[in-house]
């Protein structure tokens, strides 16, 4: 089960997607039930949260999601969005953002979808022997345009 969260987003062709429309699948919630979250909504964060690590956001910090969704309006897959969960327990903010060394230097967690596009990106497999390569990270922004 997941919850979703929408907001105004604009896709990386250009295109707005309207709040309301957009639809991005987060897993932040311990127990997601299929609500459907918008900025300002109170929100319990699960403990660890079932996201890849860039950097530990530290306590007390906001915590930045870079989750992937879908434009509904031309269809494109795998535009960025960072989410902003501030105190643990709010949706303070949700921006689309392009794939690169700065969004990843802004993100703290990323979805595990990355794995899909990952080679796309690097030209490398994110898994080798069917683990998470542990270089995943250094691969991908040594990739990402700045």
């Amino acid at each position: 089960m997941f919850d979703a969260v929408t907001a105004e987003l604009r896709c990386r062709y250009g295109h707005l997607s309207p709040e309301g429309e957009t639809s991005i699948q987060v897993h932040f919630r311990p127990s997601p039930d299929g609500s459907y979250l918008r900025v300002g909504d109170r929100v319990d964060v699960a403990d660890p949260l079932p996201y890849l690590e860039i950097h530990d956001p530290g306590r007390g910090q906001d915590i930045r999601l870079l989750e992937s969704w879908t434009c509904p309006v031309c269809g494109a897959g795998f535009n960025w969005a960072l989410i902003t969960l501030r105190d643990d327990e709010w949706i303070a903010a949700v921006e689309s953002a392009g794939l690169t060394r700065a969004t990843l230097d802004r993100a703290h967690y990323v979805t595990d979808q990355l794995r899909f596009v990952y080679a796309s990106y690097t030209g490398e497999p994110m898994e080798l022997d069917g683990r998470l390569r542990p270089d995943w990270l250094a691969v991908l922004r040594a990739a990402l345009p700045a």
